[in-house]
Protein backbone atom coordinates (compact mmCIF):
# COMPACT_ATOMS: atom_id res chain seq x y z
CA UNK A 1 0.00 0.00 0.00
CA UNK A 2 2.76 2.28 0.96
CA UNK A 3 4.71 1.40 -2.22
CA UNK A 4 1.67 2.39 -4.19
CA UNK A 5 1.16 5.67 -2.35
CA UNK A 6 4.58 6.58 -3.27
CA UNK A 7 4.39 6.05 -6.77
CA UNK A 8 1.41 8.30 -6.60
CA UNK A 9 3.26 10.84 -5.13
CA UNK A 10 6.29 10.78 -7.51
CA UNK A 11 3.96 10.59 -10.82
CA UNK A 12 2.07 13.82 -9.38
CA UNK A 13 5.27 15.75 -8.50
CA UNK A 14 6.54 14.62 -12.17
CA UNK A 15 3.25 16.54 -13.46
CA UNK A 16 4.07 19.05 -11.31
CA UNK A 17 7.51 19.72 -12.34
CA UNK A 18 6.13 20.08 -15.99
CA UNK A 19 2.87 22.42 -16.53
CA UNK A 20 1.99 23.24 -19.40
CA UNK A 21 0.52 26.66 -20.80
CA UNK A 22 0.01 28.65 -23.64
CA UNK A 23 2.69 31.09 -24.38
CA UNK A 24 2.46 33.70 -27.03
CA UNK A 25 6.39 34.12 -28.30
CA UNK A 26 7.30 36.99 -30.10
CA UNK A 27 10.41 38.02 -31.43
CA UNK A 28 11.82 41.02 -33.35
CA UNK A 29 14.48 40.34 -36.06
CA UNK A 30 16.73 41.87 -38.51
CA UNK A 31 15.35 44.23 -41.48
CA UNK A 32 14.74 41.91 -44.30
CA UNK A 33 14.00 38.86 -42.73
CA UNK A 34 11.64 36.63 -45.22
CA UNK A 35 10.75 33.55 -42.45
CA UNK A 36 11.32 32.60 -39.10
CA UNK A 37 10.87 29.05 -37.44
CA UNK A 38 11.40 28.00 -33.67
CA UNK A 39 12.87 24.89 -32.29
CA UNK A 40 13.21 23.27 -28.86
CA UNK A 41 12.92 20.53 -26.61
CA UNK A 42 9.42 19.34 -27.14
CA UNK A 43 7.12 18.00 -29.66
CA UNK A 44 5.68 21.59 -30.30
CA UNK A 45 8.83 22.77 -30.35
CA UNK A 46 9.72 20.35 -33.51
CA UNK A 47 12.23 18.31 -31.04
CA UNK A 48 15.14 20.59 -32.37
CA UNK A 49 14.20 20.44 -35.56
CA UNK A 50 15.31 23.66 -37.19
CA UNK A 51 12.78 23.80 -39.68
CA UNK A 52 9.54 22.81 -38.46
CA UNK A 53 7.72 25.06 -36.66
CA UNK A 54 7.38 27.92 -38.61
CA UNK A 55 6.26 31.42 -37.23
CA UNK A 56 3.87 34.18 -38.54
CA UNK A 57 4.75 37.19 -39.48
CA UNK A 58 3.14 40.43 -38.46
CA UNK A 59 5.39 42.90 -39.58
CA UNK A 60 8.84 43.55 -41.36
CA UNK A 61 10.32 42.59 -38.75
CA UNK A 62 8.23 40.68 -36.11
CA UNK A 63 7.07 37.60 -36.03
CA UNK A 64 4.64 35.78 -33.57
CA UNK A 65 3.57 32.20 -32.92
CA UNK A 66 1.50 31.11 -29.94
CA UNK A 67 2.11 26.96 -28.53
CA UNK A 68 1.07 24.86 -25.80
CA UNK A 69 4.27 24.11 -23.98
CA UNK A 70 5.34 21.87 -21.14
CA UNK A 71 7.31 24.22 -18.86
CA UNK A 72 9.79 24.50 -18.53
CA UNK A 73 10.62 24.82 -22.36
CA UNK A 74 14.16 25.84 -24.09
CA UNK A 75 14.27 27.08 -27.66
CA UNK A 76 16.18 29.40 -29.96
CA UNK A 77 15.37 30.76 -33.06
CA UNK A 78 16.39 29.39 -36.79
CA UNK A 79 15.47 30.72 -40.41
CA UNK A 80 14.89 27.21 -41.35
CA UNK A 81 18.27 25.40 -40.83
CA UNK A 82 21.30 25.38 -37.91
CA UNK A 83 23.33 27.36 -40.01
CA UNK A 84 21.27 30.37 -39.53
CA UNK A 85 20.74 30.18 -35.99
CA UNK A 86 19.49 32.97 -34.31
CA UNK A 87 21.92 35.36 -32.30
CA UNK A 88 20.28 36.51 -29.02
CA UNK A 89 23.24 37.60 -26.89
CA UNK A 90 26.54 36.95 -28.71
CA UNK A 91 27.66 34.49 -31.31
CA UNK A 92 30.20 33.55 -28.87
CA UNK A 93 27.77 33.11 -25.88
CA UNK A 94 24.21 32.13 -26.93
CA UNK A 95 22.85 29.76 -25.06
CA UNK A 96 19.18 28.36 -25.13
CA UNK A 97 16.62 30.10 -24.23
CA UNK A 98 14.80 29.26 -21.02
CA UNK A 99 10.89 30.11 -20.53
CA UNK A 100 10.30 28.62 -16.62
CA UNK A 101 7.70 26.64 -14.83
CA UNK A 102 5.85 29.90 -13.66
CA UNK A 103 5.65 31.41 -17.18
CA UNK A 104 3.97 34.68 -18.19
CA UNK A 105 1.62 34.42 -20.86
CA UNK A 106 3.74 36.32 -23.66
CA UNK A 107 7.61 36.55 -24.20
CA UNK A 108 9.11 39.10 -26.33
CA UNK A 109 12.86 38.23 -27.89
CA UNK A 110 15.32 40.24 -30.14
CA UNK A 111 17.37 38.39 -32.76
CA UNK A 112 20.29 40.81 -33.45
CA UNK A 113 21.94 38.83 -36.20
CA UNK A 114 22.19 35.31 -37.77
CA UNK A 115 24.62 33.20 -37.89
CA UNK A 116 24.87 33.25 -41.85
CA UNK A 117 24.73 36.21 -42.02
CA UNK A 118 27.45 37.99 -39.73
CA UNK A 119 29.78 39.14 -42.25
CA UNK A 120 26.49 41.99 -43.48
CA UNK A 121 27.48 44.25 -40.42
CA UNK A 122 25.00 42.69 -37.83
CA UNK A 123 26.07 44.39 -34.61
CA UNK A 124 26.11 41.93 -31.76
CA UNK A 125 27.07 42.60 -28.09
CA UNK A 126 27.90 46.28 -29.06
CA UNK A 127 30.42 45.04 -32.09
CA UNK A 128 29.89 44.20 -35.67
CA UNK A 129 30.90 41.40 -37.90
CA UNK A 130 33.09 41.61 -41.09
CA UNK A 131 34.76 39.28 -43.30
CA UNK A 132 37.56 40.01 -45.57
CA UNK A 133 39.12 38.80 -48.57
CA UNK A 134 42.66 37.88 -48.01
CA UNK A 135 44.88 36.82 -51.27
CA UNK A 136 47.76 36.05 -47.99
CA UNK A 137 45.57 33.77 -46.01
CA UNK A 138 44.08 32.39 -49.65
CA UNK A 139 40.59 32.64 -47.66
CA UNK A 140 37.96 35.00 -46.07
CA UNK A 141 38.76 35.75 -42.50
CA UNK A 142 36.03 36.84 -40.02
CA UNK A 143 37.28 39.97 -37.83
CA UNK A 144 35.24 41.95 -34.84
CA UNK A 145 34.93 45.55 -34.61
CA UNK A 146 34.05 47.64 -32.08
CA UNK A 147 33.25 51.07 -32.96
CA UNK A 148 33.20 53.85 -30.02
CA UNK A 149 30.07 55.53 -28.65
CA UNK A 150 29.25 58.46 -30.57
CA UNK A 151 31.30 57.41 -33.27
CA UNK A 152 31.79 60.43 -36.04
CA UNK A 153 33.42 60.34 -39.37
CA UNK A 154 34.93 63.36 -38.90
CA UNK A 155 36.89 62.71 -35.84
CA UNK A 156 39.63 60.16 -36.53
CA UNK A 157 40.71 57.25 -33.66
CA UNK A 158 43.41 55.51 -32.37
CA UNK A 159 42.82 51.75 -33.38
CA UNK A 160 43.54 48.69 -30.94
CA UNK A 161 43.77 45.34 -32.65
CA UNK A 162 44.01 42.27 -30.75
CA UNK A 163 44.92 38.41 -31.84
CA UNK A 164 43.11 35.49 -30.33
CA UNK A 165 39.43 37.15 -30.42
CA UNK A 166 37.62 33.80 -30.81
CA UNK A 167 39.67 32.20 -27.86
CA UNK A 168 39.09 32.92 -24.43
CA UNK A 169 36.53 36.46 -23.64
CA UNK A 170 39.89 38.71 -24.34
CA UNK A 171 38.00 40.94 -26.95
CA UNK A 172 35.20 41.38 -24.58
CA UNK A 173 37.30 42.38 -21.38
CA UNK A 174 39.45 44.75 -24.16
CA UNK A 175 36.29 46.44 -25.30
CA UNK A 176 34.92 46.65 -21.73
CA UNK A 177 38.10 48.14 -20.43
CA UNK A 178 38.50 50.74 -23.27
CA UNK A 179 34.81 51.78 -22.85
CA UNK A 180 35.19 52.36 -19.58
CA UNK A 181 37.86 54.48 -19.45
CA UNK A 182 36.77 56.54 -22.13
CA UNK A 183 33.86 57.13 -19.79
CA UNK A 184 35.86 59.15 -17.56
CA UNK A 185 38.58 60.65 -19.73
CA UNK A 186 41.10 58.74 -19.25
CA UNK A 187 41.60 57.61 -22.55
CA UNK A 188 40.20 58.53 -25.95
CA UNK A 189 37.53 56.58 -27.70
CA UNK A 190 38.91 53.87 -30.27
CA UNK A 191 38.37 51.54 -32.67
CA UNK A 192 38.59 47.76 -31.68
CA UNK A 193 39.53 45.19 -34.11
CA UNK A 194 39.67 41.33 -32.77
CA UNK A 195 41.13 39.30 -35.22
CA UNK A 196 39.88 35.31 -34.91
CA UNK A 197 42.40 32.66 -35.20
CA UNK A 198 41.63 29.60 -37.67
CA UNK A 199 44.61 27.67 -36.88
CA UNK A 200 46.34 29.33 -34.23
CA UNK A 201 49.44 27.47 -33.84
CA UNK A 202 50.36 28.04 -37.58
CA UNK A 203 49.78 31.68 -37.53
CA UNK A 204 50.53 32.86 -34.36
CA UNK A 205 53.95 31.09 -35.21
CA UNK A 206 56.84 31.74 -32.70
CA UNK A 207 59.75 30.78 -34.78
CA UNK A 208 58.01 32.99 -37.32
CA UNK A 209 58.05 30.43 -40.46
CA UNK A 210 55.88 30.79 -43.66
CA UNK A 211 52.70 30.70 -42.42
CA UNK A 212 53.37 33.29 -39.44
CA UNK A 213 54.88 35.68 -41.95
CA UNK A 214 51.67 35.02 -44.23
CA UNK A 215 49.60 36.26 -41.17
CA UNK A 216 51.86 38.85 -40.57
CA UNK A 217 51.74 40.10 -44.05
CA UNK A 218 47.60 39.36 -43.72
CA UNK A 219 47.37 42.04 -40.88
CA UNK A 220 50.42 44.96 -42.40
CA UNK A 221 48.77 44.76 -45.94
CA UNK A 222 45.35 43.72 -45.91
CA UNK A 223 43.55 44.20 -42.45
CA UNK A 224 45.08 47.68 -41.50
CA UNK A 225 45.04 49.28 -44.92
CA UNK A 226 41.50 47.89 -44.95
CA UNK A 227 40.11 49.46 -41.23
CA UNK A 228 42.25 52.43 -42.26
CA UNK A 229 39.76 52.91 -45.44
CA UNK A 230 36.59 52.07 -44.21
CA UNK A 231 36.82 53.86 -41.16
CA UNK A 232 38.38 57.54 -39.56
CA UNK A 233 41.70 56.22 -38.17
CA UNK A 234 44.39 58.57 -36.89
CA UNK A 235 47.31 56.52 -37.66
CA UNK A 236 48.47 55.29 -34.15
CA UNK A 237 47.88 51.46 -33.63
CA UNK A 238 48.09 49.14 -30.56
CA UNK A 239 48.32 45.36 -31.21
CA UNK A 240 47.45 43.26 -28.11
CA UNK A 241 48.60 39.54 -27.49
CA UNK A 242 48.38 37.00 -24.93
CA UNK A 243 50.66 33.99 -24.87
CA UNK A 244 52.10 33.20 -28.29
CA UNK A 245 49.89 36.16 -29.64
CA UNK A 246 52.32 38.28 -27.08
CA UNK A 247 55.35 36.66 -28.53
CA UNK A 248 53.63 37.35 -32.16
CA UNK A 249 53.63 40.75 -31.39
CA UNK A 250 57.31 41.26 -30.70
CA UNK A 251 57.81 39.63 -34.16
CA UNK A 252 55.64 42.50 -35.68
CA UNK A 253 57.63 44.77 -33.95
CA UNK A 254 61.03 43.44 -35.14
CA UNK A 255 59.49 43.46 -38.62
CA UNK A 256 60.13 46.29 -41.29
CA UNK A 257 57.52 48.57 -42.47
CA UNK A 258 55.36 47.63 -38.60
CA UNK A 259 51.99 49.84 -38.64
CA UNK A 260 51.85 49.55 -34.68
CA UNK A 261 53.73 51.96 -32.52
CA UNK A 262 51.52 50.61 -29.75
CA UNK A 263 52.35 46.93 -27.97
CA UNK A 264 50.49 45.26 -24.83
CA UNK A 265 52.35 41.70 -24.67
CA UNK A 266 51.08 38.87 -22.06
CA UNK A 267 53.01 36.03 -20.74
CA UNK A 268 54.84 35.96 -23.40
CA UNK A 269 57.71 33.44 -24.27
CA UNK A 270 60.69 34.55 -26.56
CA UNK A 271 62.75 32.03 -29.03
CA UNK A 272 65.95 31.81 -30.61
CA UNK A 273 67.63 35.27 -31.03
CA UNK A 274 64.06 37.45 -30.24
CA UNK A 275 65.50 39.11 -27.88
CA UNK A 276 68.78 40.13 -29.68
CA UNK A 277 66.16 41.53 -32.26
CA UNK A 278 64.07 43.87 -30.17
CA UNK A 279 67.82 45.32 -28.62
CA UNK A 280 68.39 46.36 -31.93
CA UNK A 281 65.31 47.58 -32.77
CA UNK A 282 65.42 49.69 -29.58
CA UNK A 283 69.12 51.02 -30.29
CA UNK A 284 67.78 51.86 -33.74
CA UNK A 285 64.57 53.13 -33.11
CA UNK A 286 64.38 56.98 -34.38
CA UNK A 287 60.95 57.30 -35.45
CA UNK A 288 59.67 60.95 -34.75
CA UNK A 289 56.83 59.75 -32.85
CA UNK A 290 57.07 57.89 -29.54
CA UNK A 291 56.56 53.85 -29.03
CA UNK A 292 54.50 52.57 -26.38
CA UNK A 293 54.95 49.34 -24.90
CA UNK A 294 53.64 47.50 -22.03
CA UNK A 295 54.76 43.94 -21.03
CA UNK A 296 52.53 41.91 -18.42
CA UNK A 297 53.84 38.79 -16.54
CA UNK A 298 52.30 35.87 -14.34
CA UNK A 299 53.80 35.03 -10.93
CA UNK A 300 51.81 31.71 -11.40
CA UNK A 301 53.08 31.34 -15.20
CA UNK A 302 55.97 29.12 -15.88
CA UNK A 303 59.05 30.35 -15.61
CA UNK A 304 60.43 30.60 -18.95
CA UNK A 305 57.45 33.10 -19.62
CA UNK A 306 58.79 35.11 -16.13
CA UNK A 307 62.31 35.39 -17.37
CA UNK A 308 61.33 36.65 -20.87
CA UNK A 309 59.41 39.58 -19.48
CA UNK A 310 62.66 40.31 -17.49
CA UNK A 311 64.66 40.02 -20.12
CA UNK A 312 62.49 42.91 -22.19
CA UNK A 313 62.82 45.04 -19.22
CA UNK A 314 66.59 44.34 -18.88
CA UNK A 315 67.23 44.81 -22.72
CA UNK A 316 65.59 48.03 -22.99
CA UNK A 317 67.10 49.50 -19.61
CA UNK A 318 70.32 49.10 -21.08
CA UNK A 319 69.51 50.56 -24.16
CA UNK A 320 68.09 53.75 -23.08
CA UNK A 321 66.06 55.62 -25.99
CA UNK A 322 63.74 58.57 -25.34
CA UNK A 323 61.37 57.68 -27.48
CA UNK A 324 60.43 54.33 -26.36
CA UNK A 325 58.18 54.19 -23.46
CA UNK A 326 58.35 51.00 -22.04
CA UNK A 327 56.69 49.34 -18.57
CA UNK A 328 56.95 45.98 -17.14
CA UNK A 329 54.66 44.90 -14.28
CA UNK A 330 54.08 40.92 -12.70
CA UNK A 331 50.79 40.49 -11.58
CA UNK A 332 49.76 37.50 -8.97
CA UNK A 333 48.14 35.82 -11.74
CA UNK A 334 48.11 32.45 -13.66
CA UNK A 335 48.37 32.47 -17.36
CA UNK A 336 45.18 32.79 -18.47
CA UNK A 337 43.82 35.35 -15.61
CA UNK A 338 46.46 37.42 -16.18
CA UNK A 339 44.88 38.93 -19.41
CA UNK A 340 42.12 40.33 -17.25
CA UNK A 341 44.24 41.64 -14.33
CA UNK A 342 46.87 43.83 -16.60
CA UNK A 343 45.22 44.77 -19.67
CA UNK A 344 43.00 47.51 -17.94
CA UNK A 345 47.21 49.08 -17.21
CA UNK A 346 48.32 48.21 -20.46
CA UNK A 347 45.54 50.02 -22.27
CA UNK A 348 46.22 53.24 -19.50
CA UNK A 349 50.02 52.72 -20.30
CA UNK A 350 49.44 53.37 -24.03
CA UNK A 351 47.90 56.76 -23.47
CA UNK A 352 50.03 57.28 -20.70
CA UNK A 353 50.80 61.05 -22.56
CA UNK A 354 46.99 61.28 -23.59
CA UNK A 355 46.05 62.89 -19.94
CA UNK A 356 43.35 65.93 -18.94
CA UNK A 357 45.04 68.65 -16.81
CA UNK A 358 43.23 67.33 -13.37
CA UNK A 359 46.48 66.93 -11.53
CA UNK A 360 46.98 70.03 -9.29
CA UNK A 361 50.58 69.35 -8.65
CA UNK A 362 51.52 69.92 -12.49
CA UNK A 363 49.36 73.18 -12.44
CA UNK A 364 51.23 74.57 -9.09
CA UNK A 365 54.55 73.86 -10.53
CA UNK A 366 53.74 75.44 -13.78
CA UNK A 367 52.52 78.29 -11.88
CA UNK A 368 55.32 78.98 -9.74
CA UNK A 369 57.67 79.08 -13.02
CA UNK A 370 55.16 81.81 -14.55
CA UNK A 371 54.43 79.56 -17.54
CA UNK A 372 52.16 81.08 -20.02
CA UNK A 373 49.06 78.94 -19.64
CA UNK A 374 47.85 79.43 -23.28
CA UNK A 375 51.62 78.74 -24.83
CA UNK A 376 51.65 75.84 -22.45
CA UNK A 377 48.30 74.20 -23.63
CA UNK A 378 49.47 74.58 -27.29
CA UNK A 379 52.46 72.48 -26.84
CA UNK A 380 50.74 70.09 -25.04
CA UNK A 381 48.15 69.34 -27.22
CA UNK A 382 50.73 69.54 -30.28
CA UNK A 383 52.65 66.55 -28.55
CA UNK A 384 49.22 64.54 -28.14
CA UNK A 385 48.58 65.01 -31.57
CA UNK A 386 52.25 63.80 -32.66
CA UNK A 387 52.20 61.02 -30.41
CA UNK A 388 48.37 59.45 -31.20
CA UNK A 389 47.41 61.80 -34.08
CA UNK A 390 44.48 62.85 -32.23
CA UNK A 391 43.45 66.36 -30.34
CA UNK A 392 42.96 66.89 -26.87
CA UNK A 393 39.53 68.05 -26.69
CA UNK A 394 39.27 70.46 -23.80
CA UNK A 395 36.80 69.47 -20.93
CA UNK A 396 35.96 71.66 -17.72
CA UNK A 397 39.34 70.67 -16.19
CA UNK A 398 41.56 71.21 -18.73
CA UNK A 399 39.68 75.11 -18.67
CA UNK A 400 39.97 75.86 -15.28
CA UNK A 401 43.35 74.28 -14.85
CA UNK A 402 44.61 76.70 -17.28
CA UNK A 403 42.82 79.89 -15.55
CA UNK A 404 44.16 78.58 -11.95
CA UNK A 405 47.75 78.91 -13.33
CA UNK A 406 46.48 83.04 -14.92
CA UNK A 407 44.82 83.06 -11.20
CA UNK A 408 47.87 82.11 -9.18
CA UNK A 409 50.04 84.16 -10.97
CA UNK A 410 47.80 86.98 -10.09
CA UNK A 411 47.69 87.91 -13.88
CA UNK A 412 44.18 89.42 -14.92
CA UNK A 413 45.15 90.37 -18.58
CA UNK A 414 46.35 86.63 -18.77
CA UNK A 415 42.79 85.55 -17.03
CA UNK A 416 40.97 87.40 -19.36
CA UNK A 417 42.47 85.92 -23.16
CA UNK A 418 41.73 82.63 -21.43
CA UNK A 419 38.33 83.61 -20.74
CA UNK A 420 38.32 85.19 -24.49
CA UNK A 421 40.51 82.48 -26.72
CA UNK A 422 38.55 79.29 -25.46
CA UNK A 423 35.14 80.83 -24.65
CA UNK A 424 33.99 78.66 -27.55
CA UNK A 425 33.78 76.04 -25.10
CA UNK A 426 31.54 77.33 -23.14
CA UNK A 427 32.47 76.38 -19.83
CA UNK A 428 31.50 79.10 -17.91
CA UNK A 429 27.62 79.43 -19.49
CA UNK A 430 26.85 76.56 -17.58
CA UNK A 431 24.96 76.79 -14.07
CA UNK A 432 27.51 78.12 -12.42
CA UNK A 433 29.59 79.65 -14.39
CA UNK A 434 29.30 83.14 -13.23
CA UNK A 435 30.42 82.20 -9.44
CA UNK A 436 33.10 79.85 -10.70
CA UNK A 437 34.45 83.64 -12.26
CA UNK A 438 33.52 85.60 -9.48
CA UNK A 439 35.55 83.16 -7.25
CA UNK A 440 38.39 83.71 -9.35
CA UNK A 441 38.30 87.21 -9.55
CA UNK A 442 38.23 87.45 -5.42
CA UNK A 443 41.64 85.58 -5.79
CA UNK A 444 43.09 88.07 -7.44
CA UNK A 445 41.79 90.78 -5.47
CA UNK A 446 39.43 92.04 -7.87
CA UNK A 447 36.46 92.44 -5.79
CA UNK A 448 34.29 94.82 -7.07
CA UNK A 449 34.14 92.83 -10.38
CA UNK A 450 33.73 89.50 -8.77
CA UNK A 451 30.55 91.22 -7.13
CA UNK A 452 29.04 92.31 -10.08
CA UNK A 453 29.13 88.21 -11.03
CA UNK A 454 27.83 87.14 -7.88
CA UNK A 455 24.87 89.46 -8.43
CA UNK A 456 24.67 88.22 -11.50
CA UNK A 457 25.20 84.25 -10.35
CA UNK A 458 21.79 84.79 -8.54
CA UNK A 459 19.91 85.68 -11.72
CA UNK A 460 20.39 82.03 -12.67
CA UNK A 461 20.62 80.29 -9.29
CA UNK A 462 19.46 81.24 -5.79
CA UNK A 463 18.42 77.51 -4.38
CA UNK A 464 21.56 77.60 -2.34
CA UNK A 465 22.68 79.68 0.39
CA UNK A 466 25.99 79.72 -0.78
CA UNK A 467 25.24 82.01 -3.39
CA UNK A 468 23.82 84.74 -0.84
CA UNK A 469 26.98 84.37 2.05
CA UNK A 470 29.80 84.78 -0.77
CA UNK A 471 28.82 88.30 -2.00
CA UNK A 472 27.14 88.92 1.23
CA UNK A 473 30.81 88.41 2.74
CA UNK A 474 32.56 90.31 0.40
CA UNK A 475 30.61 93.02 1.06
CA UNK A 476 31.18 93.15 4.60
CA UNK A 477 34.71 92.07 4.97
CA UNK A 478 36.38 92.60 1.94
CA UNK A 479 35.05 95.65 0.22
CA UNK A 480 34.41 96.90 4.05
CA UNK A 481 30.59 97.83 3.75
CA UNK A 482 28.94 95.86 6.39
CA UNK A 483 26.04 97.68 6.26
CA UNK A 484 25.43 97.26 2.67
CA UNK A 485 25.80 93.48 3.15
CA UNK A 486 22.89 93.96 5.63
CA UNK A 487 21.36 95.48 3.66
CA UNK A 488 21.64 92.89 0.83
CA UNK A 489 20.58 90.18 3.13
CA UNK A 490 17.16 91.25 4.29
CA UNK A 491 15.73 92.27 0.65
CA UNK A 492 16.67 88.53 0.17
CA UNK A 493 14.93 87.46 2.84
CA UNK A 494 11.68 88.86 0.59
CA UNK A 495 13.01 86.92 -2.73
CA UNK A 496 13.75 83.89 -1.27
CA UNK A 497 11.99 83.60 2.26
CA UNK A 498 12.71 79.69 2.53
CA UNK A 499 16.39 80.84 3.45
CA UNK A 500 15.31 82.84 5.64
CA UNK A 501 16.98 81.16 8.78
CA UNK A 502 20.52 81.43 6.93
CA UNK A 503 20.30 84.90 5.96
CA UNK A 504 19.35 86.00 9.74
CA UNK A 505 22.94 84.30 10.78
CA UNK A 506 24.66 86.10 8.58
CA UNK A 507 23.35 89.41 9.69
CA UNK A 508 24.21 88.78 12.22
CA UNK A 509 27.89 87.15 12.22
CA UNK A 510 28.59 90.26 9.79
CA UNK A 511 27.07 92.69 12.64
CA UNK A 512 28.40 91.69 15.48
CA UNK A 513 31.51 90.62 13.60
CA UNK A 514 31.79 94.35 12.14
CA UNK A 515 30.05 96.02 15.03
CA UNK A 516 27.33 97.56 13.68
CA UNK A 517 23.83 97.80 13.42
CA UNK A 518 23.43 96.03 17.13
CA UNK A 519 19.97 95.98 17.39
CA UNK A 520 19.61 94.00 14.21
CA UNK A 521 21.88 91.67 15.45
CA UNK A 522 20.28 90.94 18.56
CA UNK A 523 17.16 90.65 16.34
CA UNK A 524 18.63 88.50 13.84
CA UNK A 525 20.43 86.26 16.74
CA UNK A 526 17.31 85.58 18.41
CA UNK A 527 15.36 84.57 15.40
CA UNK A 528 18.46 82.00 14.90
CA UNK A 529 17.79 80.68 18.33
CA UNK A 530 14.62 80.12 18.20
CA UNK A 531 13.94 78.92 14.81
CA UNK A 532 16.97 76.53 14.49
CA UNK A 533 16.92 73.28 12.41
CA UNK A 534 20.26 71.18 12.48
CA UNK A 535 21.46 71.92 9.06
CA UNK A 536 25.59 72.25 7.17
CA UNK A 537 25.95 75.99 7.46
CA UNK A 538 26.39 76.69 11.24
CA UNK A 539 25.60 75.07 14.04
CA UNK A 540 24.15 75.82 17.58
CA UNK A 541 27.97 75.89 18.87
CA UNK A 542 28.43 79.09 16.25
CA UNK A 543 25.04 80.33 17.78
CA UNK A 544 26.41 80.39 21.40
CA UNK A 545 29.57 81.65 20.30
CA UNK A 546 28.17 85.12 18.57
CA UNK A 547 25.83 85.43 21.70
CA UNK A 548 28.74 85.94 24.15
CA UNK A 549 30.11 88.05 21.26
CA UNK A 550 27.12 89.97 21.76
CA UNK A 551 26.87 90.12 25.59
CA UNK A 552 30.85 91.57 25.12
CA UNK A 553 30.21 94.01 22.64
Amino acid sequence: MNSYLNVLVILFSVQLLKAQSNITINVTVPAGTDQVYVTGNQNALGNWDASMVKMKQVSDTQFSLTLSLDLPAELKFTRGSWESEGIIKSIDDNPNIIIPMYAKNVYDFVVKGWMDTISQDAFIKDYAFKTIESRHLNQKRRIKIYLPEDYDENNTYPVFYLTDANYLPNFEIAVQYISQLVNFSVVPPCIVVGIDQESRNDELDVYFSEKGKRFKDFIFDELVPYINKIYSTSGFNTIIGHSDGATFTHLLMTSENCPFRGFIGISEALFGTQIDDIAKVVKSYKNQKDLYWFVANGTFDSEFRIESGKSIDSTIVANPNKLIHHKQLTYAADHNDLVAKSLLDGIQFIFKDYTHLNNPKLTDSLSKSRTNPIEFWEGYTTKIVNSYGIELQMNDYDFYALTDMAVNQQDTILYNEIQQKFSKFSFYNQMEGYSMMAQDYERMGMNKEALKLWKKNLEKISFSPFYYQRPSYLLAFKLDRPKDAISFLEKSIVDNPELTLYFHYYIAQIAIKKQVLKSKAKQSLSYCESNYIDNRRFSREDLETLREKLSSW
